[in-house]
Order: C-alpha cells, then sequence, then structure tokens
C-alpha cells in the first residue's frame, strides 16, 4: 500500500529523532562532565547521578522501542482489533492503526531525545531540570491519542 504524505512525514520525523538520539551524545561527549543526571523526580529535578555513559543507554532503549514499534508495524492483520473488521474496511482499518503506531514510534523516539537533550543541557549546566510541563506533555498525549484511536476503531468497524 503506497503511503500518503503524513506517514512519509512520520517517517522523516522519526528519522530526525532518532539521528539526534544518537548524535547528540557524540557532540556534546567532550563538553560532559563524569557525572550527569541520570534520574529526574516527578518535578522534574534530577534527583539520581550516573556515568555520562549512560546517555549510550539512553539512546539504546529508545532506539530499541522504535525497532520494535517498527517491527510490529510490518503486520497490522495480528494487531488486536476490538470487533471484527469487514473485509472491505480492511485496508483501511489497517492502515490507521499502522499510523497510530508510526505515531507512538514518534512519541517515543520525540521523548526519548527531550530527555536526552535535557539531560545533556543540565549536565553542561544550561538548564536545572525536564521542566515543569515535563509529565504534562508525557501523559496528554497518550490519554488524548489513546481515546481518539479507541473512538476510530469502534467507529469504522462499525460503518457500512
Amino acid at each position: 500500500m503506497p503511503f500518503p504524505f503524513f506517514d512519509r512525514l512520520f517517517g522523516i520525523l522519526q528519522g530526525g529523532c532518532l539521528l539526534l538520539l544518537l548524535g547528540l551524545p557524540v557532540i556534546y561527549w567532550g563538553l560532559l562532565p563524569e557525572v550527569i543526571p541520570i534520574h529526574y523526580g516527578a518535578n522534574g529535578l534530577p534527583d539520581g547521578f550516573g556515568p555520562k555513559s549512560s546517555l549510550w543507554a539512553l539512546a539504546f532503549i529508545g532506539g530499541l522501542l522504535f525497532g520494535v514499534l517498527q517491527g510490529i508495524n510490518r503486520y497490522p492483520q495480528y494487531f488486536n482489533y476490538p470487533r471484527p473488521i469487514p473485509e472491505e474496511k480492511k485496508a483501511e482499518v489497517y492502515r490507521q492503526a499502522q499510523r497510530v503506531i508510526k505515531l507512538l514510534s514518534l512519541y517515543v523516539l520525540g521523548l526519548f531525545t527531550y530527555i536526552q537533550w535535557q539531560t545533556i543541557r543540565v549536565a553542561i549546566g544550561q538548564a536545572e531540570g525536564l521542566g515543569s510541563a515535563f509529565l504534562l506533555v508525557v501523559f496528554l498525549p497518550v490519554v488524548v491519542g489513546l481515546g481518539y484511536a479507541l473512538k476510530q476503531a469502534f467507529g469504522i468497524s462499525k460503518k457500512k
């Protein structure tokens, strides 16, 4: 199935986030102190510290999650749908399900990239933490996105 504009845009944004996730530690390695923040409290301020090599763990985990989501997205026919899908709607439903996973993987990569960027900024003294709105930014898209995806999933299978 050909991919429309937004699917290609998601791919470009994912690629950019992945490059940043892997490239930021390389770019800033020489500026980083040996001990950097590795954990943040609910207030967004660092409350745990470790070696600067922890940035690679963050990049690895983010990249691994992205890879797993990309692999899963290749097989939308095996996703768990809330209702049986009529044969004539399968292509549309599969495309929407794939779009949700693409959006989720972009969200995950974006979060990991932001956390890594802020960790670097905190370590070199340009920021104090993740920011006061970080928890809102983390949870609001999940709740809104999940609600929208469920509405779409139930709405499509009911259409005739």
